[in-house]
């Protein structure tokens, strides 16, 4: 993983199959103290950024992303964002890392 601050994980990750919430639990059960961001690139497919926490409430972020237009759905612990076109993946994905660090406190 790439460690952020000690509480952001990120990681990378492609398929042709669609794994991303059991790879995303699994990873963040590995690091249940913090937040995991998975950025899983779907073969023949779509591109997600997956986020998931065991410690931290992740609605706020949610809510954020999803006024800004996000394709974005999710709970409290996790949340997901569809990206289709892969020229917007690099600013979905800052933009999320902010929001998590701005309303986190992290």
């Amino acid at each position: 993983p790439h460690s952020i601050n000690n509480k952001i994980y990120l990681y990378e990750a492609k398929s042709r199959y669609m794994i991303l919430s059991t790879l995303g639990r699994s990873l963040a059960r590995k690091h249940r103290h913090g937040v995991v961001v998975l950025l899983f690139r779907l073969l023949n497919g779509p591109n997600y950024i997956y986020v998931r926490s065991y410690r931290f409430n992740l609605s706020e972020v949610l809510k954020e992303l999803k006024s800004k237009g996000l394709n974005i759905g999710g709970k409290d612990k996790v949340f997901s964002i569809m990206i289709k076109d892969p020229n917007y993946l690099e600013h979905n994905l800052s933009l999320t890392l902010e929001t998590l660090r701005t309303k986190l406190g992290i």
